[in-house]
């Protein structure tokens, strides 16, 4: 169960709230002093922050920054940091032309570190899809 301090919900634009508790069998277990999100689809902004662990990557942290650019393309800044590779970065880019016909380019780059394994390189990927989907070309 989660309980609030105090709550403003600005209609067609965000929610606000200040003091929330997230309870876990009647045990408060995560507080937050402020936590704010969109009511509507698509919204500038940060997004929430991801934590993961796994024995390759290591600890994970990864943070995104959402850009609405335009009711039909957007932009995604991304920052990572692994415990076992260092920081990386990203980019993506989404346009939709129309219901079927989709553009996404996406460019990432990881540093690794390792001076265990005598390693030190910067690994780069990028890739574009442009998809056709439901398109008949006869």
């Amino acid at each position: 169960m989660m309980q609030t301090g105090s709550a403003d919900l600005y209609l067609g634009d965000h929610f606000d709230s200040t003091n929330d508790v997230l309870n876990i069998k009647g045990l408060p277990a995560i507080y937050l002093p402020y936590f704010s999100f969109p009511v509507v689809s698509r919204k500038t902004g940060l997004l929430m922050p991801f934590g993961n662990y796994n024995s390759i990557q290591g600890l994970v942290f990864e943070d995104s920054l959402f850009w609405d650019l335009d009711p039909s393309y957007d932009l995604m800044l991304t920052v990572d940091d692994m415990s076992n590779f260092g920081v990386g970065e990203g980019l993506t880019y989404r346009q939709s032309f129309s219901q079927n016909q989709n553009l996404l380019l996406s460019y990432s780059q990881q540093a690794v570190d390792d001076p265990s394994l005598g390693l030190r390189t910067n690994i780069t990927q990028t890739m574009d899809l442009y998809n056709y989907s439901g398109q008949d070309f006869n």
